[in-house]
């Protein structure tokens, strides 16, 4: 086929160059050209300056809503004023707390009972089967009377010691059970609640030996209330273990064994 007559437009060189320069030229401007809205960068610097990061920058200068979902604030948020106040109140309470630093009751608590226990670890370091023997007599009053017989004055410091733990152990174990039964409001008894009733467990005591003296003497049975008096006393000794060890049970179990000790606890 013959080739038909196309009419083709030339330009020449220089034509050509000017052109081609005009249209890089004006792409250029375009592309490096700043929107009316966009900020300098200057602003921008200090913007992040002021704690704002890119995601924060952004949707505070956009005019959309910032949507609210775990991984955006909403814009309302960003105030920088407000938040670095709020901050260094933060920060100042933790300095505060953290340096008036106070026991609680149940430090006091834990103290004491650490107390009562090296004092029994003292005394079976010092006296080997002291407590052991002390702890066969209750169950044996033949053997509370072989004892007796046998008693020396060089224990009299540390069955003062052993009285002591019973008498704590008694006002603490006291007050919890007043607590679980709805007598108090705090579960955790304080040291002056604890010591006002030991005083009391020690009045109701002491008034009963000296009730048992009296009818000892009226009766001519003095030397047969001795021996009753001296195995009252073990098991007064006896009991102070016993409770030591159900208030370390109390303090650290759950709700459901507690009942079944306070039970236990009654049964003794």
């Amino acid at each position: 086929m013959p080739l038909k007559t196309v009419q083709q437009d030339t330009i020449n060189n220089s034509a050509y160059k000017s052109l081609t320069d005009s249209i890089v030229q004006k792409d250029t401007n375009s592309l490096f050209q700043k929107p009316k809205n966009f900020l300098k960068e200057d602003a921008f610097i200090k913007k992040i300056k002021k704690d704002f990061d890119a995601t924060s920058y952004y949707y505070t200068n956009s005019t959309q809503e910032v949507p609210i979902a775990p991984y955006f604030l909403n814009r309302k948020l960003f105030s920088v004023n407000k938040l670095s106040k709020q901050d260094i109140n933060t920060v100042s309470s933790i300095d505060k707390s953290a340096n008036n630093f106070s026991f609680k009751q149940s430090d006091i608590l834990l103290f004491l009972l650490l107390f009562l226990a090296s004092l029994l670890a003292y005394i079976r370091i010092n006296t080997n089967y002291y407590i052991r023997q002390i702890s066969v007599s209750v169950f044996s009053f033949a053997y509370s009377r072989t004892l007796f017989n046998e008693r020396t004055k060089l224990f009299l410091f540390y069955d003062v010691l052993l009285l002591l733990v019973n008498f704590f152990t008694s006002g603490i174990l006291i007050q919890m059970l007043l607590s679980y039964f709805g007598y108090k409001d705090s579960a955790i008894p304080d040291f002056l609640s604890i010591i006002y009733t030991a005083l009391l467990v020690i009045i109701l005591f002491s008034i009963y030996k000296i009730l048992v003296r009296l009818m000892g003497m009226l009766s001519n049975n003095s030397n047969i209330v001795s021996e009753y008096l001296f195995y009252f006393n073990n098991s007064l000794k006896f009991l102070g273990i016993f409770n030591l060890i159900i208030v370390f049970i109390l303090l650290y179990t759950t709700e459901n064994l507690r009942i079944l000790v306070i039970y236990f606890i009654f049964f003794v």
